[in-house]
């Protein structure tokens, strides 16, 4: 009997298992890249704040025994799932630019935003969700600077002839 090489049944840039070095390169990488060569409509991806804080630890980007105190370093396991059901509001859990989130979530405390490759990446290892992608913006092009367009404004539009309602999301920039 023959045993087929399991060659072209995997795909050739899959990194799984990959160890956390590896993991912590690739997302640098990644991450490096896309700050580089940021622009407008590029899409950044929510990610939860605690699930990306066990990530770090995992990788060896955090110590605990930074925050002045004297608790040795014990290696982190490998985090589970993603898990930004927190981020969004139930009802509206199965979008992504399309996600309604929560109204009182705030950067660095309850998300962290990495790009879109990056977001991939972490996706193909550990799965889980939901996706949560926002838009790319230029607030000011003299000096480039770029903001995430987390809470882009809805519109509500009623139809009086059939009572019909649309909402429409606006971005910051029009």
């Amino acid at each position: 009997m023959t045993i087929p090489s399991a060659e072209g049944f995997l795909p050739a840039a899959s990194c799984l298992p990959c160890t956390a070095e590896e993991e912590r390169a690739a997302v640098d990488a990644l991450t490096r890249e896309a700050d580089a060569n940021v622009k407008d409509g590029d899409l950044r991806y929510l990610i939860s704040q605690s699930w990306w804080t066990n990530w770090q630890s995992y990788v060896g980007l955090l110590s605990y025994g930074e925050n002045d105190t004297d608790i040795p370093l014990q290696p982190a396991s490998r985090p589970g799932e993603i898990d930004n059901r927190k981020l969004v509001l139930e009802e509206t859990s199965s979008g992504s630019e399309d996600t309604e989130l929560q109204r009182t979530l705030r950067e660095g405390e309850d998300y962290t935003l990495v790009p879109q490759d990056v977001w991939r990446k972490l996706y193909d290892w550990y799965k889980g969700g939901p996706e949560i992608s926002r838009k790319v913006i230029c607030e000011d092009p003299t000096s480039r600077r770029y903001i995430v367009d987390v809470y882009p404004l809805h519109l509500t539009l009623i139809d009086e002839r059939d009572n019909s309602a649309r909402t429409i999301k606006l971005s910051r920039k029009v």
